[in-house]
């Protein structure tokens, strides 16, 4: 059972107790363990720092932590608080992680994301400082404040923005440079239907946003959706052209019907322990296949012949962290998305 640290207060709110703190002349090391209504949850100076299947919420800030050689965070969850997670220092690993419903989900230095949901966080789902030769891949970051925040101070290296789905924020990808220099190399992205832009470009950098998705052909239309030098001659270009449209399948090489054709599912309870259920539409009783996918790309799950339209999900053996899914029929892949494992 997870070690859970939380307020013996009848009411508790964010902030009733204070801190878990750590003194830099020791390693943090959390496996399974619950955080609920501190001030600072998790705090500390740590020569290596490592938080793992653990979960944040409720908390004024979820983990506030600098370490100056190794930090690892994988397969943890920050909901519902003020920042989820503040990390300092170099060599930062961020893995399967889930920052959902925060003001901010997750902010940085310099840092490495990779196969994590930032979604629901009502500032900024990502908000990067100085990043050097960083990478920023294979997550999902949707209704946000702003998708990708870059306050960067450059250092003279490059950050890459790939493989990843942006949509349905205010503002997908807001890059600002405060001082230095930098390489920005944004490819292989879904970067659609967010509200303001797509992408803001607030610095005097040119941008190399070549071959993503912006769900158009229009180069008109793609370019309506980004704000740089053709809207204020003080900032830099974003070069988004060729546009590679068929990125938008969420897995290259199968056959996936068109955008539009997709069927609406409902997947519940996400997250889930134990069980969940995904319901779609399926009025002629044909046959469907669902695959699940671990956060590696592996088929960890197959079930097949179902005629339907709800399958029941069990966790059985699957450990928690992120899936992806693919329901098929005939016709190709009919529903696609992500769900958590608590």
């Amino acid at each position: 059972n997870p070690i859970t640290f939380t307020s013996n207060s009848s009411n508790p709110q964010k902030g009733s107790w204070d801190q878990i703190f750590v003194n830099q002349s020791a390693n943090i090391q959390i496996k399974h363990c619950k955080f609920h209504y501190a001030k600072s949850a998790l705090t500390g100076q740590s020569i290596i720092i490592s938080v793992v299947s653990s979960l944040f919420t409720d908390n004024t800030l979820g983990m506030d932590a600098q370490s100056n050689t190794n930090t690892r965070i994988d397969s943890c969850t920050f909901r519902n608080n003020g920042t989820g997670q503040s990390l300092t220092g170099s060599k930062i690993s961020i893995t399967n992680c889930s920052y959902i419903k925060n003001s901010t989900g997750l902010y940085s230095q310099s840092s490495n994301v990779i196969n994590c949901i930032l979604d629901s966080n009502s500032v900024y789902g990502l908000l990067k400082h100085m990043a050097c030769n960083d990478t920023i891949r294979n997550n999902k970051i949707r209704y946000n404040g702003n998708g990708i925040g870059n306050d960067i101070s450059g250092c003279g290296g490059t950050l890459f923005i790939y493989d990843n789905v942006i949509e349905y924020n205010s503002v997908g990808i807001w890059l600002e440079l405060i001082g230095g220099s930098q390489d920005i190399n944004v490819h292989n992205n879904i970067i659609c239907s967010n509200t303001l832009y797509n992408f803001k470009n607030l610095s005097m950098l040119t941008i190399n946003a070549t071959n993503n998705c912006w769900c158009s052909k229009s180069s008109s239309y793609v370019e309506s959706t980004i704000y740089d030098a053709h809207d204020d001659v003080n900032y830099g270009l974003v070069n988004y052209d060729p546009i590679n449209i068929l990125l938008c399948p969420m897995f290259v090489g199968i056959k996936d019907v068109e955008q539009e054709s997709l069927k609406s599912y409902q997947l519940y309870p996400d997250p889930f322990k134990n069980k969940a259920l995904l319901k779609f539409e399926n009025p002629k009783k044909e046959n469907h296949t669902l695959l699940i996918y671990d956060s590696y790309g592996k088929c960890v799950r197959r079930i097949s012949a179902h005629t339907s339209d709800t399958i029941e999900l069990e966790r059985q053996e699957l450990a928690s962290g992120i899936f992806f899914f693919q329901l098929r029929s005939q016709a190709g892949i009919i529903a696609r998305g992500k769900f958590i494992i608590d």
